[in-house]
């Protein structure tokens, strides 16, 4: 199985075990070019995007995804975020991934994470939490 697929399904299980009310209306998420070694955040280009809701994953034009990340920075600190976010970015190492989730405004987090040779998605440590 692909890296992105496993990954995928990696946020997709995290996400329906924590899923907030809020979010039924579902994730973005976004694949960003690869970061430096140090990095706590996806400060890349996107470069493939995906909404998924309960039912299924479905790749989105990279447009969709811009107009979603350009209104989003138009809700204010105190609103609900209707949707949830996720971003994912390769490290220089092969096989280490940053992923972070913000599933709701004091619900998310960040972290490295390593897909193993038996495709297996290994938490390497938190970076950031909310």
């Amino acid at each position: 199985m692909s890296h992105e697929l496993l990954l995928l399904d990696y946020i997709k299980a995290h996400w329906r075990q924590h899923q907030p009310a809020q979010l039924d209306r579902g994730v973005w998420i976004a694949l960003h070019e690869e970061v430096t070694a140090e990095a706590y955040d996806a400060d890349t280009p996107v470069v493939k995007a995906w909404f998924m809701t309960n039912r299924k994953i479905d790749r989105c034009a990279l447009i969709s995804f811009k107009i979603f990340a350009e209104n989003r920075l138009q809700v204010r600190a105190n609103e609900s975020h209707e949707m949830g976010e996720a971003n994912i970015a390769p490290y220089p190492t092969a096989g280490l991934y940053y992923l972070d989730f913000l599933f709701a405004p004091l619900w998310g987090g960040g972290m490295k994470v390593e897909i193993d040779d038996r495709d297996k998605v290994i938490d390497r440590g938190r970076l950031w939490v909310s």
